[in-house]
């Protein structure tokens, strides 16, 4: 079986029937990454609407409340309901900013999904995804997906090359959570970051 972050799934897990999962969570990727490659693939948008676009399907296919609990780790935990809405906000902002550019740099590829994966969590599958590019090597992920409690499903995690989005995240938010010394000073730095354009990735 493959492995899932025990604490991530200690955060999200929901129980239902792992075969149900199964059968239909790559169908479920699958018409996700289409309407988001369609959306996102419109000709003439400006940056600002591209950016409401992609946050928008941030919001509606990955369980961000999931992904920014466990990338915080304990101090989740430490923190009232208004910093951890505060922290949401920015957690959200802060993912577009750092890959509405990958993705957009996928435009013209096309992708494939195979059969999910069991995990040993009911309900928690992983569906291998493949990308194609034009130009380039094709791109293997996994994308690690739970069911929801409206009969669909939300992603939790994406492995590129067998690297976790969710651990990466946790281990680039340690040092500055350990000297910042709360949630809240973590979200204030990554508003400060966010200004300054921080996180959008670097050409050359």
């Amino acid at each position: 079986m493959a492995a899932v972050p025990a604490l991530l799934v200690a955060v999200v897990l929901v129980l239902a029937p792992a075969a149900s999962a199964s059968e239909t969570a790559d169908a479920y990727l699958k018409h996700y990454g289409e309407t988001a490659l369609e959306q996102l693939g419109e000709p003439g948008l400006s940056e600002e609407e591209l950016a409401t676009r992609f946050e928008k399907l941030l919001r509606e296919g990955f369980d961000v409340p999931a992904i920014g609990q466990f990338v915080v780790a304990r101090y989740w935990r430490a923190a009232g309901e208004q910093e951890r809405s505060e922290f949401l906000e920015v957690f959200g902002e802060y993912l577009t900013q750092r890959f509405l550019p990958v993705f957009r740099d996928y435009q013209g590829g096309t992708f494939e999904t195979q059969a999910p994966k069991v995990t040993d969590s009911d309900g928690v599958v992983w569906v291998p995804l493949r990308l194609e590019r034009s130009g380039g090597d094709p791109i293997r992920t996994e994308w690690l997906l739970r069911e929801s409690d409206d009969g669909g499903f939300r992603i939790l995690d994406i492995k590129a090359e067998g690297t976790s989005m969710a651990i990466t995240l946790r281990d680039e938010y340690a040092s500055v959570i350990r000297r910042e010394g709360s949630l809240d000073g973590l979200t204030r730095e990554i508003q400060r970051l966010l200004a300054q354009g921080a996180f959008a990735p670097r050409n050359g």
